[in-house]
C-alpha cells in the first residue's frame, strides 16, 4: 500500500521513470473516464437543484481540485481567525478525515472555551490541527456537513458563519462563499485526472469558486504564467495570493512542559531524520534543503497515515542504525506523534503559518458581501 501510495505521488508529479511513465499511460484512459462521470453527476447535481441544503447561518466552504496537500485546512483556520477580528462569531466544520475510530454523528470537538474533547483517532488529526491553528474557535465535526447544522439548534454554540474545511466539493451544501485552493508551487495546468493524477474535477470547476487562493507563492517561480493560465480557464474571478511562513523547529514535549525551539542553523549542522503523512512531503523536504537540513533517512506515509506503537519503534530503530539526532515532522503529524512523546527519540515539529502575501481588500471585499446579508446581518 504504500508503495502504491509513493508510486501515485510521482504520477500526480509527472516525476519517475519509464515504469511510472508507463503507467500514466495505462491510466490515462481511466482518468478520462472519470472526468466524464464528475461532469455528468455535477450536471445532474445541478438540474436537481444543487446547493438546496442550507444552514441557518453564513457559510463558507474551503477546498481544492487536487486531493491533499493543497493548503485547506491552513486557509479555513486563517479564515475563521480573520472573520473573528472583524466582529463574526464563526465556526469551524472538519470533516474528520483519518480517523481510525471516528463516527459519523456530527459533534462538538470543543467550543472553543474547553480543550477538544476527543483525540485524533476519533476526530481526524486535521480536526486537532484546526484548534491548534484557530485557537479559541468552535469546532465542530461532521462526516456529513448537511447534517452539522442540527448542533447548533442544541444550544451547545452561538455561531454566526461556519467554514467548512473542504466543503468545496459538496454541491448538495449551499454555501455562500466557496473558495478554491491553488498550488502555485506547480505549473499551472500541470496535474492530471485521478487516478492518473491527483485531481478530483477537470480545471474548468474553478469556475465555481467566488475566490481562488494561489498558495506556495514563495515557491512560485512564474506568477505571470499563473495570471495568464487562469484569465483564459476562469476569467474574471477574484484572486489573492497566500505562502508559508517557518517557525524555528520545536521540541515534540510531553504535554506541560516547556517549549523549546531550535535554530535553523543548529539543526542543519546535525543528522536528522522524516516522518510525515500529509498530501504533499515533496513540498516539506524541499523546504528543508532550502534551509540547509539534508535529511539522512525518510518515511513518506500515506497522507493520514496512523502513528502507533510499530512507527514508534521503527523511529527509533532509524535513529540508532543512522546515527540520526532525531526525526522532523510537520505540525499535523505531531498531533498524532504527541501521546508517544515521551517514550520516542528526540522529535523537532516544524510548524508553518499562512501568511496573506496579496488580496487583503478583495478577501475582506467578499466575505463582507458574501456572508453579510440582510438577513444575517446584526
Amino acid at each position: 500500500l504504500m508503495d502504491w501510495h509513493a508510486r501515485h505521488r510521482r504520477l500526480a508529479s509527472g516525476e519517475g521513470g519509464a515504469t511510472d511513465r508507463l503507467l500514466r499511460g495505462c491510466l490515462t484512459p481511466l482518468a478520462a473516464l472519470y472526468g466524464v462521470a464528475v461532469s455528468l453527476r455535477s450536471a445532474l447535481l445541478r438540474r436537481a437543484g444543487g446547493g438546496r441544503h442550507r444552514w441557518p447561518i453564513a457559510t463558507a466552504g474551503v477546498g481544492a481540485l487536487a486531493a491533499g496537500g493543497s493548503g485547506k485546512t491552513p486557509f479555513a483556520a486563517f479564515l475563521a481567525l480573520r472573520l473573528r477580528n472583524a466582529g463574526w462569531r464563526p465556526l469551524l466544520v472538519a470533516h474528520g478525515y483519518g480517523a481510525p475510530r471516528g463516527c459519523r454523528t456530527p459533534r462538538l470537538l470543543t467550543d472553543g472555551r474547553s480543550p477538544p474533547r476527543e483525540g485524533w483517532e476519533q476526530a481526524g488529526e486535521e480536526s486537532l490541527l484546526l484548534h491548534h491553528l484557530a485557537p479559541g474557535i468552535p469546532i465542530l465535526v461532521s462526516p456529513h456537513r448537511r447534517w452539522g447544522a442540527a448542533v447548533l439548534a442544541t444550544g451547545q454554540l452561538e455561531a454566526d458563519v461556519a467554514v467548512f474545511d473542504g466543503g468545496f466539493q459538496d454541491l448538495r451544501l449551499h454555501q455562500d462563499l466557496r473558495i478554491a485552493m491553488v498550488d502555485a508551487s506547480r505549473r499551472p495546468g500541470s496535474r492530471r485526472l485521478l487516478p492518473a493524477g491527483d485531481l478530483r474535477e477537470p480545471y474548468r470547476a474553478l469556475r465555481r469558486a467566488d475566490l481562488l487562493v494561489l498558495h506556495r507563492s514563495e515557491r512560485c517561480s512564474d506568477r505571470g504564467e499563473w495570471t495568464r493560465w487562469l484569465d483564459a480557464v476562469c476569467p474574471g474571478q477574484p484572486r489573492i495570493w497566500t505562502r508559508n511562513r517557518w517557525d524555528l523547529p520545536r521540541r515534540l514535549q510531553p504535554a506541560g512542559a516547556a517549549p523549546m525551539e531550535i535554530a535553523w542553523e543548529q539543526l542543519a549542522r546535525g543528522r536528522w531524520g522524516v516522518w510525515t503523512a500529509i498530501g504533499r512531503p515533496g513540498s516539506f523536504l524541499d523546504g528543508l534543503v532550502e534551509r540547509g537540513v539534508v535529511p539522512h533517512w525518510q518515511r513518506l506515509a500515506a497522507d493520514h497515515a496512523p502513528f502507533g506503537a510499530p512507527e514508534a519503534r521503527e523511529l527509533r530503530k532509524a535513529v540508532t542504525r543512522a546515527s540520526l539526532a532525531g526525526v522532523l515532522v510537520t505540525e499535523k503529524d505531531a498531533i498524532k506523534l504527541a501521546a508517544d512523546a515521551d517514550r520516542l527519540p528526540p522529535v523537532y515539529v516544524v510548524a508553518a503559518r499562512l501568511e496573506l502575501l496579496e488580496g487583503e481588500a478583495e478577501l475582506d471585499r467578499l466575505c463582507e458581501g458574501r456572508l453579510r446579508t440582510p438577513l444575517r446581518s446584526g
